[in-house]
């Protein structure tokens, strides 16, 4: 995938129209010479609705949508016939929900405009931070701090797509040391995304916290699929045993058709008590039929910290599938 549209729910957003107007709509929608003669109440998201303007001398018609977020959408341009100009309207699987209004122009005929509303069954994303933690390793020239956050998609229907991830080191008098800024392709709705990483500082690092900002780019129906991360496990470093020196294990390509081409690893490590205390990324890049698998390393972020505390890793695969 590149770097860095839940139970079923209405929500409803407003859509405003794009587009000047060449004539004054007035409440009922109407214009001089042009008119909506059939517009449904609501309009669901991913479902079709059928649009007829009325006209009063033959005209090339167009049809355009601003919604509730701003964004804006041509629907179409039609020559009338029997002076009716008539559009298929698809809503778009992502659009903002709510009252919504159309705008019509047919040149000459004038302009009007109508409100509908645009029903939505799709749950936006929404990320979480449900658990963090960190380990600090000093060197002889600086020091090495690796950390995990746990991030849940909270919709059960939404993928959140291009989730940009900062983690901040913070200081005990609440200053920051240290920023990591990271793109996440994709967090699958209803799922937990181990995030993990480090951060190395010319010198000591004071971190007694972290401060954790998640924005997500875009959204879409439920659609990623995840492969299969199995036979997890944390192994002390071969040089000195006092630190991890990697998590491995197995990735699988449970798809039932495509080919697993390459895949990015993240992990975040625990210690006994169920704490986070740091993470790591790897990739892993066999190109894998279905139903195949290949082993993984994962050495990147972990080396700062303690064996004596790690007791078991979360890994979270993303794919990229080819036919």
């Amino acid at each position: 995938m590149p770097r860095k549209s839940y139970l079923t729910a209405a929500v409803v957003l407003a859509l405003v129209v794009a587009g000047g107007a060449s004539a004054r709509p007035d409440a009922s929608g109407r214009a001089e010479g042009i008119r909506f003669a059939s517009v449904p109440r609501a309009a669901v998201q991913g479902k079709e609705a059928r649009i007829v303007v009325r006209t009063s001398r033959r005209a090339v018609c167009r049809l355009s949508a601003r919604y509730a977020d701003g964004a804006t959408e041509f629907l179409g341009a039609t020559v009338t016939s029997g002076g009716r100009a008539t559009w298929t309207w698809r809503v778009g699987e992502v659009a903002a929900a709510g009252r919504a209004r159309l705008h019509a122009s047919c040149g000459r005929a004038g302009s009007a405009s109508r409100w509908v509303t645009v029903v939505g069954s799709l749950i936006p994303p929404k990320i979480v931070v449900t658990d963090q933690g960190f380990s600090i390793r000093p060197r002889f020239s600086g020091t090495n701090v690796s950390f995990g956050v746990l991030l849940r998609n909270q919709s059960t229907n939404a993928d959140a797509l291009e989730v940009y991830v900062i983690v901040n080191f913070v200081m005990a008098d609440g200053h920051l040391v240290g920023t990591r800024a990271d793109t996440i392709d994709a967090i699958p709705a209803g799922r937990t995304h181990a995030h993990g990483g480090s951060l190395s500082f010319p010198g000591p690092a004071p971190v007694v916290r972290l401060e954790v900002v998640v924005k997500v780019g875009g959204r879409q129906r439920r659609s990623v699929h995840v492969p299969v991360a199995s036979n997890i496990n944390v192994v002390p470093d071969r040089r000195d045993a006092a630190w991890v020196g990697e998590v491995n294990g197995e990735i699988i390509n449970d798809h039932p058709q495509l080919n697993l081409q390459r895949t990015e690893l993240s992990a975040v490590v625990f210690d006994p008590a169920g704490n986070v205390i740091g993470g790591g990324t790897g990739s892993a890049s066999a190109l894998l039929p279905p139903g195949t698998r290949q082993a993984f390393v994962i050495r990147s972020g972990v080396d700062a910290i303690p064996w004596v505390g790690a007791a078991r890793a979360v890994v979270t695969p993303l794919g990229t599938y080819v036919p």
